[in-house]
């Protein structure tokens, strides 16, 4: 989205900034430049001095509205600027039937570590409205109620987040959820998978099973090669979870931040 009006001197808000990168650096991209992370700086940013009355909330932009081309009329936001337009909460999807698409998951590619923890904290920072790099059971309820969360279902979610009852979150917690969350997935899809129930797949329902998600017959067959290394005809949880674990990445990010109620891909 080309912005030619970005200058050097251009001020941006944390949330416009965040955006900026994530837009840069969405799908296989593993490097931009600087010059490419500001040409997604919305086009529609004007100086504060240019609006009438002094006030632009209403041209401050996020990544959920970073495609849109007139002013905002009203939005919902992270208390304290916490980066991120809430788009509502969406409710996890009932177990085994995740709201991912494994065309999409594979698509995306694998993330390496470094890009996945820069994701992560992301996601948090968006979340810690005052940057001092923990987010209380309070501050973390109340943000998303004031966005449209339930309570029970705000509760709920942090009491997830913070296994150790401490009341409050941090980035390492909170890395520790998103590998929680991977690991679910994994066993969730591996259960899909293992039709025969012999906590094994077979090629053949390995093959079935990704012919009805998205992939076409030589797709399968040869995501079938990958994964089933030895060539015995058959894969274990094991070896299944070394390669599901980073294949679902992506997906496990994306459906956090449908929890979470943070609009956009990560």
């Amino acid at each position: 989205m080309g912005n030619a009006m970005v200058t050097a001197d251009t001020e941006v808000t944390k949330e416009e900034a965040t955006a900026a990168v994530l837009s840069a650096f969405k799908g296989h991209v593993q490097r931009a430049s600087i010059k490419e992370i500001a040409s997604h700086v919305p086009e529609q940013r004007i100086p504060e001095s240019h609006v009438e009355g002094g006030d632009n909330a209403h041209w401050r932009t996020s990544y959920q509205m970073m495609t849109t081309r007139k002013p905002l009329t009203s939005t919902g936001s992270l208390k304290g600027g916490a980066g991120m337009v809430i788009g509502g909460y969406t409710p996890r999807t009932t177990r085994g039937a995740r709201a991912f698409t494994w065309r999409a998951a594979i698509d995306s590619g694998r993330l390496s570590r470094d890009t996945r923890m820069s994701k992560i904290r992301m996601m948090f920072d968006a979340l810690d409205g005052n940057d001092d790099k923990v987010v209380p059971r309070e501050e973390f309820v109340d943000l998303l109620i004031h966005d449209g969360t339930d309570p029970k279902d705000a509760a709920a979610l942090f009491n997830q987040l913070d296994e150790a009852h401490t009341g409050r979150l941090t980035l390492a917690k909170f890395d520790h959820y998103v590998s929680c969350h991977t690991l679910s997935m994994v066993r969730d899809t591996f259960k899909n998978l293992d039709e025969s129930h012999d906590r094994q797949i077979q090629r053949r329902e390995f093959i079935h099973y990704f012919l009805g998600n998205g992939l076409s017959q030589k797709q399968a067959k040869d995501l079938w090669e990958q994964i089933d290394a030895n060539g015995n005809g058959k894969v274990n949880f094991a070896e299944y979870r070394d390669w599901a674990r980073e294949t679902l990445a992506s997906a496990t990010l994306d459906e956090i931040s449908v929890q979470l109620g943070l609009s956009g891909s990560w």
